[in-house]
């Protein structure tokens, strides 16, 4: 018997039982999701802990920085009274060999 390749075809039976539906048991996907609970609140807990270490380093190097400039401008007048006192003694002692008549 051959069919006509023009004609539509239509199914004279249809499925006596409707498909089955899942089992019910979701146990593999609660226990996925759990999973995924649990991981995202420790990578939370992560962010929270770098956060807050974060903001202490912060601290940390701008208080350094301060120490740094400071020790900056102490070396700075330190320099400046070091190289006058030392004007002044070059000074005096030139003046002592001159009057000596040296």
């Amino acid at each position: 018997m051959a069919r006509d390749p023009n004609k539509p075809t239509v199914p004279t039976r249809f499925p006596d039982t409707t498909p089955p539906l899942p089992s019910g048991d979701y146990s593999y996907t609660v226990e996925l999701v759990g999973t995924i609970q649990n991981q995202l609140g420790r990578l939370t807990q992560a962010v929270e802990t770098l956060t807050k270490e974060l903001t202490e380093v912060r601290k940390k190097v701008d208080r350094l920085s301060h120490i740094v400039y400071a020790a900056g401008v102490v070396g700075t007048i330190i320099v400046v009274i070091v190289g006058f006192a030392a004007n002044k003694i070059a000074d005096a002692v030139i003046a002592s060999i001159k009057a000596s008549g040296h």
